[in-house]
């Protein structure tokens, strides 16, 4: 089955690096049950009670198979597969939905890292990114626009007269004078 709850629907309410329990109310896509789990070679996907006829409202296409459809009672699959990664999985219930991945990954996974309580989220895809009952596909709309250094690098644009120069400089270069001085 298709993932039908993307990581950019999600508002993150509970989430700690690699584990994220999100609010899922996307119309009509949130009824029913999704689960998606992969633990080193096995991989689980199911379907469980999702509407497929267009009386709730637009319906995902990958459901709609066979035109007389009404409803996706179960379907699924178990499968034998050459792991890509240690483990993890997705379920939604309803507008719950819960992700967990070892190890988590950068903002465009379906598992990022994030870091949030009570529905603040202070960091994202190994970025820190504020927000409050924030969408994630918001934080990172809003990553992407502000144009993160490619190299990684934190930059100090303080009005403290240092500009462009890499934090790791800043503050390498008052210690190192200490050093300097005590010879």
């Amino acid at each position: 089955p298709a993932s039908l709850a993307g990581p950019d629907e999600l508002v993150p309410c509970l989430a700690c690096c690699c584990i994220i329990g999100s609010l899922y109310a996307d119309w009509p896509e949130c009824i029913g049950a999704r689960v998606k789990t992969e633990c080193c070679c096995l991989r689980a996907e199911g379907l469980f009670c999702k509407p497929a006829c267009n009386f709730c409202g637009e319906i995902n296409p990958h459901l709609k198979k066979n035109p007389r459809t009404m409803c996706v009672g179960c379907e699924g699959s178990y499968l034998c597969v050459s792991p890509e990664s240690l483990g993890g999985g997705t379920c939604q219930y309803f507008c719950a939905d819960f992700r967990c991945a070892l190890p988590p990954g950068g903002v465009d996974s379906e598992t990022p890292c994030v870091l949030a309580l009570l529905g603040l989220t202070c960091c994202f895809g190994y970025k820190c990114k504020m927000g409050c009952c924030s969408k994630l596909g918001a934080l990172k709309a809003a990553i992407k626009d502000a144009g993160a250094p490619v190299d990684g690098a934190i930059y100090d644009t303080t009005p403290r007269g240092h500009g462009q120069v890499p934090v790791a400089e800043i503050v390498a270069t008052p210690i190192a004078a200490k050093m300097e001085a005590r010879e």
